[in-house]
This record gives C-alpha cells, structure tokens and sequence, in this order.
C-alpha cells in the first residue's frame, strides 16, 4: 500500500520536483528512499546512499521520480 501512495504522489508532484532546489531533493530522497536504498542492502538492485540532485544522473532521476 505505501509504494502504491509513494507512485501516485510521485506521479502528481513531478513538476515540483523538477522545480525544486537540489539540497531539498537531496533531504527528500536521504529521508524517503535512501533508508532502505544503501549500499549494504541494495534494495532493487539500487543504492540512493550518496544520491546527489546537483550531480543527478538523468537515468538515476527517472527511476526516482517512476517510483
């Protein structure tokens, strides 16, 4: 139930996201998705441990912003 509600805000808020500060998408993906995303655990084959939006690969963002 919580990815689905992850998806749907996700898939409402891309443009804020994209008009959003990198230091404020840095805090959203260090508190929501780099918690279980580590480099340890590899949840889905992805680690968001040291995800940085000024350094942001496009792939990467995609992914995030899918999801």
């Amino acid at each position: 139930m919580r990815i689905w509600l992850t998806i749907g805000l996700a898939t409402m808020y891309v443009p804020v996201w994209a008009a959003m500060p990198a230091a404020e998408q840095n805090a959203l993906v260090k508190q929501y998705c780099a918690v279980c995303h580590t480099d340890a655990a590899m949840n889905g084959g992805l680690s968001l441990q040291h995800y940085d939006a000024a350094k942001r690969d496009p792939t990467l963002a995609a992914t995030i912003l899918s999801k």
